[in-house]
């Protein structure tokens, strides 16, 4: 049978009675144009349905398509936790194994974790539903929460900064839904990640670098900062700025050096026009006497502690007098100066109250 006449998702059941075999249906599974989710319900790989797309789009889309088959498979429940944040398209990033994330609404004891799936129970809060394409979720606000709750915090703080910098909900918004919580696991990362939010950072890879480099004991950088020469002359804008210090943070993500792209501009032109207006950036910075230090996605991911090295190295006092500004605020103001940043208590996020219980009976 056609395979194009299959849905993404669906049942044992749907694909016998569309007319395909036991047989064709084993023999699919062998050749991967099938993924057997579970012992009754299949996918079809989202690679087949859509080759042109990039390895996160394909990521996602999969996510997706595994929600709509555990939401057939558990109904009375909805979308919930990171699930919900994809559907309502939120900027979090998942693994291609992470498992689909349910929230009961009928009262249950506790969570629980089944293969592929998450079953979260409600504690006190009741749960108000959105539909979004079709499928049965969590609200924003409430997804918003959730999910800031259950990530580490550079990711929390990243949605969270998403959220505002997009205006799909205020710091009044998750604060009111954050009370709902109360004592609820995970709500204290959540409050600091609302901490730590600014909606001028322009990125998830900035959210994320900087809290990711807070937890290393760097201080929060002044984000999107104007910087002049003495002339007033304007140089440049940087992602992050630790004025006390005049050193200067650049995130290197993959998107925004396509920014330029269009029908007469190749994606290796646009890719190498933006590297070489950066450099240009960079050194007109260095000039002046402020110290740089760049890293990309794959380095903050991969090896945050090598970044938070170099940041280090460049914390101290400038080794020669700065000539220039920084705009601040609506401020000019000569470099380097003192701004008060957020901070957050990491002890309070990570270790929890049973951890510090057992080390008041062990000391």
């Amino acid at each position: 049978m056609d395979l194009d006449s299959l849905p993404s998702v669906f049942s044992r059941r749907f694909a016998l009675d569309s007319g395909m075999s036991s047989r064709e249906l084993t023999e699919l599974l062998l050749l991967g144009e099938m993924v057997r989710e579970s012992r009754s319900w299949f996918r079809r790989p989202r690679a087949s349905l859509q080759p042109d797309q990039e390895e996160w789009q394909r990521v996602q889309g999969e996510h997706l398509d595994r929600l709509r088959l555990q939401l057939q498979r558990f109904p009375g429940h909805v979308a919930s936790h990171t699930s919900a944040a994809l559907l309502h398209g939120l900027a979090v990033t998942i693994s291609p194994d992470a498992p689909v994330e349910l929230t009961v609404l009928e009262g249950v004891p506790r969570s629980r974790t089944l293969p592929g799936v998450i079953l979260h129970h409600c504690d006190s809060a009741g749960t108000e539903v959105a539909v979004v394409d079709g499928l049965r979720t969590t609200n924003l606000f409430r997804t918003v929460a959730d999910t800031a709750r259950t990530r580490r915090l550079p990711h929390s703080t990243a949605l969270v900064d998403d959220a505002l910098r997009r205006g799909m909900l205020t710091t009044s918004d998750l604060r009111k839904q954050l009370d709902l919580q109360k004592r609820w696991r995970g709500r204290p990362k959540a409050v600091a990640a609302l901490a730590l939010s600014d909606p001028r950072r322009e990125t998830w890879l900035e959210s994320f670098s900087f809290v990711t480099l807070h937890e290393r004991g760097l201080p929060i950088p002044l984000a999107q900062v104007d910087i002049l020469d003495d002339d007033g002359t304007f140089l440049g804008r940087t992602d992050g700025l630790q004025p006390e210090s005049a050193s200067f943070y650049e995130a290197d993500g993959r998107g925004k050096y396509f920014l330029d792209q269009s029908e007469t501009v190749s994606p290796e032109q646009s890719v190498r026009g933006r590297l070489e207006a950066e450099q240009r950036r960079h050194g007109s910075l260095c000039e002046i006497g402020l110290r740089g230090v760049r890293w990309t996605s794959d380095e903050i991911l991969g090896d945050p502690e090598s970044v938070a090295s170099r940041a280090k190295q460049v914390l101290g006092p400038p080794p020669s007098p700065v000539r220039g500004y920084a705009v601040w605020n609506g401020e000019r103001r000569r470099l380097p100066f003192s701004a008060e940043r957020p901070a957050v208590d990491l002890e309070q996020i990570y270790v929890t109250r049973s951890m510090r219980e057992r080390a008041r009976r062990t000391s």
